[in-house]
């Protein structure tokens, strides 16, 4: 094989995103690069699909607009392209704002 490894392949957020944010901050850091994908994955609170708002209206959205079907990626996850990566690798820049609240806490057991 060939290449660079890109080290962790995911992460948790270390912080809540909220619609607008362009910024990730994360638990781990990363090697990753600018230019890289990034899937920023549905935020479920604690596994709770009721308290999901972006996956709610994304499906209400789709059924009674009828001007859009939307996929499973489209509702469950935003794919972003990275624009930059800070010294410490624990968080990363975006090159687009997100569009739904993507929820980062630590949740101690």
């Amino acid at each position: 094989m060939h290449g660079r490894e890109f080290t962790p392949t995911w992460t948790r957020l270390a912080s809540t995103a909220a619609p607008g944010d362009r910024a990730l901050a994360l638990q781990e850091p990363v090697n990753w690069q600018p230019g890289q994908l990034v899937a920023v994955a549905t935020s479920i609170w604690r596994d709770e699909f009721e308290n999901q708002n972006e996956v709610t209206n994304a499906f209400a959205d789709c059924l009674f607009s009828g001007a859009q079907v939307l996929t499973i990626v489209d509702i469950f996850m935003q794919v972003m392209v990275i624009k930059s990566v800070a010294p410490n690798q624990l968080s990363v820049e975006l090159s687009a704002s997100l569009k739904f609240h993507h929820y980062g806490v630590r949740i101690s057991e």
